[in-house]
């Protein structure tokens, strides 16, 4: 995927420009969240072997895994358009439960103190991490 490209501002924007700069901005937007959904029904097509070229389906419990982490990543994704649940629980690694906290807009309260097993981040799906109640703050903008 790659990312989008907009003209320069030279000669400085006007009023029309300045909105089609806006409106370009939307569409970006709305196409990573298309993106994004597509990914995450690729993703649930090749666990449960209904993508073309694929024989056989996961186990039960790779699937539910898998349905966590879709719902999970949706979830967070909405939240550009939409605010966060009330109660949302993500399990974040270390970096991700760092850019949360850095946006501004969340708190995190750990779900599960003293947590021993760990299990792969819902949102960069590469470490693993604990379970954390993520908290819109309130007054803030959640994008």
């Amino acid at each position: 995927m790659s990312m989008p490209t907009f003209p320069q501002n030279d000669p400085p924007l006007t009023r029309e420009g300045s909105l089609n700069e806006i409106i370009s901005s939307i569409a970006a937007e709305e196409l990573s969240l298309s993106h994004l959904l597509n990914v995450e029904g690729e993703k649930l097509q090749y666990v449960l072997g209904t993508m073309p070229g694929l024989d056989g389906a996961a186990s039960l419990d790779e699937v539910m895994q898998v349905n966590k982490s879709v719902k999970d990543t949706l979830a967070v994704s909405i939240s550009l358009i939409e605010p966060v649940p009330p109660k949302l629980t993500l399990c974040l690694c270390g970096a991700c439960a760092d850019a949360f906290r850095g946006t501004g807009a969340f708190a995190l309260r750990e779900a599960v103190p003293g947590q021993a097993e760990k299990e792969v981040c819902a949102y960069c799906k590469k470490q693993a991490g604990e379970y954390y109640d993520v908290l819109p703050l309130t007054g803030r903008r959640t994008v």
